[in-house]
C-alpha cells in the first residue's frame, strides 16, 4: 500500500508539472486540446437531445443562457488521476497500456455526458443549474471513476495471477 500511495503521488506532482511547465504548454497544450475536444464534442451531443446551441470558443449560447467550458471541466484532471492510478498499481503492462487507452476515452465520453446534462439542466431547469452543477455532477463522475478503480483492481490482480 505505501509503495502504490508513494507511485501515485509521484505520478500526479509529475503529470501536474507537465501541465504548468510553459516550455511543455507551448508545444503541447493539452489543456486546450482536451477542452476544445469536450466543447466540439458536446456541441455535437447537446444537438442530438434537442437543444440549439452555438459555440463561441470554449462557450455554448443556449437559448436562456451561456455554458462556459472552463479547463477544470474538460475532464483532463480526471484522466491524469486515473492514469496515475493505472501506472501506481501493479498489473501487467498489456492490462495497464488497454485501461489507459480506454479511460482516456471512457472519462471524456462520461464528461461529455456530464456537460450535456448540464447544459440540458441550464436549458430547463436553470433554478437547479448550481446544485447539479456543484454537487450532482461531481458525485456522478467520481462514483464512476470508483467503480472503473474497483475494475481496475480486480482485473490487475487477475492479470498478476496468470
Amino acid at each position: 500500500m505505501k509503495k502504490f500511495l508513494l507511485l501515485f503521488a509521484t505520478y500526479i506532482i509529475l503529470f501536474f508539472l507537465l501541465l504548468e511547465i510553459p516550455y511543455i504548454v507551448e508545444i503541447f497544450p493539452l489543456e486546450n486540446f482536451t477542452t476544445n475536444l469536450a466543447v466540439e464534442a458536446t456541441k455535437i451531443s447537446i444537438n442530438l437531445i434537442g437543444i440549439e446551441a452555438k459555440v463561441s470558443g470554449v462557450s455554448f449560447k443556449l437559448d436562456n443562457a451561456i455554458m462556459m467550458v472552463d479547463p477544470d471541466c474538460n475532464g483532463l484532471k480526471a484522466v491524469i488521476l486515473f492514469i496515475a492510478v493505472i501506472l501506481a498499481y501493479p498489473s501487467s503492462l498489456k492490462v495497464k497500456l488497454v485501461w489507459i487507452l480506454g479511460s482516456i476515452i471512457f472519462l471524456q465520453f462520461i464528461n461529455i455526458v456530464r456537460i450535456t446534462f448540464l447544459a440540458w439542466t441550464l436549458r430547463y431547469h436553470f433554478d437547479n443549474f448550481d446544485f447539479i452543477h456543484d454537487f450532482i455532477s461531481p458525485i456522478f463522475v467520481i462514483s464512476i471513476a470508483l467503480f472503473m478503480f474497483y475494475k481496475y483492481v480486480d482485473i490487475a490482480n487477475k492479470s498478476l495471477e496468470k
